[in-house]
């Protein structure tokens, strides 16, 4: 579960794990106020509005009375004033008819005003028979309606499941029937909020059950979860356990949070030597976070001897492979000249390209670019 934040000098930082994330929180580097940045998310959002908000000891503020949104004037359905007036109307028409109907009768008889009367009572139909409700509340002005349920025929008929929900339910009778991959996607559409609303304790519920049954991914998600005491109790001895289950399956994102517990020195000693070496094998199989990672240690010297010819190398390859956070940092090194031969047309293509797919940080550079050039 990678994230991306935007540190003081507005830069884009990532990707990061969870567990990277969190001990930057803890450190007080990244506040509530921080903006984050994940997959599954429509947009950037800030870290005490996202799923690791539960993780600030200081809980928000509850909301006050009259801080609370008023609810729509489309929702509460007022009455018109025609349909107020509705009951005088019926009035005027029923007499109407009924004087007809008497005219009628010198000509044909008194049995015209009963007939009449009765299809009268026919024609004015009470609202209840059409499945209108109305409210009613007393006051000293007298009876005021509240709300009117629009009308529609009473039906008995229970809606149909939607797609998501057919779906969802396929997916859960797959889980329980013990398929691996579909515990971990169950897991997934609990913490994503994906076919099924949000439940971290859920999430966490099948995401261990898929672990315990072998599933890599699942392994590295529960052990995230258990670094940041979400939808589970915070425990990272536990979490590391998980860790190393991964990586014994030689999965590379599970050494990438293997590099990261010893960068941190979460669950193990801090250890560099050994982070550097769990992130160079997890890059060497193309696992995009830690070829970040490795560009940015070279680059500004974290753990390592400084190198910008090597973190160019792991920023090219992760640009290469479409990711948009690299192609930001390799065209900005290509035109500073920064361990690379300066080329400004190669360097402006990999930061269009980011901005072009939306980093925000591309978007920023260029403009700043497209000033310095006007001025």
């Amino acid at each position: 579960m990678d994230w991306h934040y935007i540190d003081l000098s507005g830069q884009t930082i990532g990707p990061i794990d969870e567990m990277e994330l969190i001990a930057l929180m803890d450190s007080g580097v990244l506040t509530a106020e921080s903006w984050v940045f994940r997959e599954g998310f429509d947009d950037w959002m800030t870290i005490g509005s996202s799923p690791l908000s539960h993780h600030f000891k200081k809980p928000k503020a509850a909301l006050k009375s009259s801080d609370t949104k008023p609810k729509p004037a489309s929702s509460q359905k007022e009455i018109s004033k025609p349909e107020k007036k509705s009951g005088f109307l019926k009035g005027i028409i029923v007499g109407f008819l009924l004087c007809f109907a008497i005219l009628s009768s010198l000509y044909f008889g008194t049995d015209v005003i009963v007939n009449a009367r009765a299809s009268i009572e026919d024609q004015v139909v009470e609202p209840e028979r059409l499945g209108v409700q109305e409210i009613f509340e007393s006051s000293e002005e007298g009876t005021k309606i509240q709300a009117v349920d629009e009308v529609e025929i009473v039906s008995n008929e229970v809606a149909p499941p939607s797609d998501d929900e057919m779906k969802f339910a396929k997916l859960l009778e797959s889980a329980e029937a013990g398929n691996v991959d579909a515990q971990h996607e169950v897991g997934e559409c609990y913490y994503f909020g994906k076919l099924q609303k949000n439940d971290f304790t859920k999430a966490a519920e099948w995401y261990l059950k898929a672990a315990e049954n072998g599933h890599a991914n699942a392994q590295t998600n529960i052990a995230a979860m258990l670094v940041a005491g979400q939808g589970v109790e915070k425990n990272i001895e536990e979490a590391v356990k998980w860790v190393k289950r991964s990586v014994e399956q030689g999965f590379a994102k599970g050494e990438a949070c293997m590099g990261s517990l010893y960068e941190k020195g979460l669950g193990v000693p801090l250890d560099y030597e050994l982070a550097l070496s769990y992130y160079e094998i997890s890059a060497s199989k193309g696992y995009l976070k830690s070829q970040l990672t490795l560009g940015e240690m070279y680059l500004k010297g974290r753990g390592v001897a400084k190198d910008l010819s090597k973190a160019a190398g792991w920023y090219g390859k992760a640009a290469v492979a479409g990711d948009l956070d690299a192609q930001n940092a390799f065209g900005t090194m290509l035109l500073r000249g920064m361990g690379v031969t300066r080329n400004e047309a190669e360097g402006l293509k990999w930061m269009k390209s980011a901005a072009e797919a939306g980093h925000p940080t591309a978007i920023l550079n260029l403009k700043k670019l497209q000033e310095n050039q006007l001025n």
